[in-house]
């Protein structure tokens, strides 16, 4: 492929990895190829460094397929350590969310249900951003405990 935009050549794999992964598990493979392409192309030319989206995704394949917890916790450590770096409060938040699928799947409810009000409470401080999107999702996702999640998040301290 002949670019100079490896900005987009980067972003435009991890935007089709990401998509390809919201197809279900059957497509997994494939959307594992596009986001490491684009992680890769972040590394080699030092680019999108403020981008974990790549990263929290490869988690989250890892954290779905149930088996590999050690694999889904390195990716989602280093997702947390680019957004934190870039200062990238909507990734941070869609961090915290995804490790509360990983404590839903390998770790403990009183985890899964802090990392999903701190996920709540970045969403919501987040302005011009769709947050009820985010909500219905969460409550799609973590039916058992938004409840408890809201009441938290609605509590005043």
């Amino acid at each position: 492929m002949l670019t100079e935009n490896y900005e987009g050549v980067e972003a435009c794999c991890v935007d089709i990895g990401s998509f390809v992964h919201r197809l279900g598990q059957d497509h997994y493979v494939e959307a594992r190829r596009w986001l490491l392409t684009g992680i890769a192309i972040s590394r080699w030319m030092r680019i999108g460094l403020d981008g974990a989206h790549g990263e929290m995704i490869m988690g989250k394949l890892y954290i779905e397929g149930g088996r590999q917890s050690a694999v889904a916790f390195r990716w989602l450590k280093r997702a947390e350590r680019i957004a934190e770096r870039a200062g990238n409060q909507v990734s941070l938040a869609d961090i915290k969310m995804v490790w509360a699928f990983w404590h839903q799947q390998f770790g403990s409810r009183s985890d899964e249900i802090d990392n999903l009000i701190q996920a709540l409470r970045m969403f919501r401080k987040l302005r011009e951003f769709d947050c009820k999107q985010k909500e219905l999702y969460m409550v799609h996702k973590f039916p058992d405990v938004w409840k408890e999640v809201v009441r938290a998040v609605n509590t005043v301290r």
